[in-house]
């Protein structure tokens, strides 16, 4: 935990996808560091997307 935390949940149709933004999109001045879980199972839709 730091000064912010923040929770997102994201799709990604290929796990290059999700490599792509780890190692692009994630890399901003003041973030220090990031843990991201994977969640393989059923799909389910989300309460708050819809999706």
């Amino acid at each position: 935990s730091g000064d912010t935390d923040i929770f997102a949940e994201v799709i990604f149709e290929q796990m290059e996808d999700l490599k792509t933004f780890l190692e692009e999109e994630l890399r901003l001045e003041g973030i220090l560091g990031t843990i991201v879980t994977i969640v393989i199972g059923p799909y389910k839709r989300c309460p708050w997307t819809g999706l």
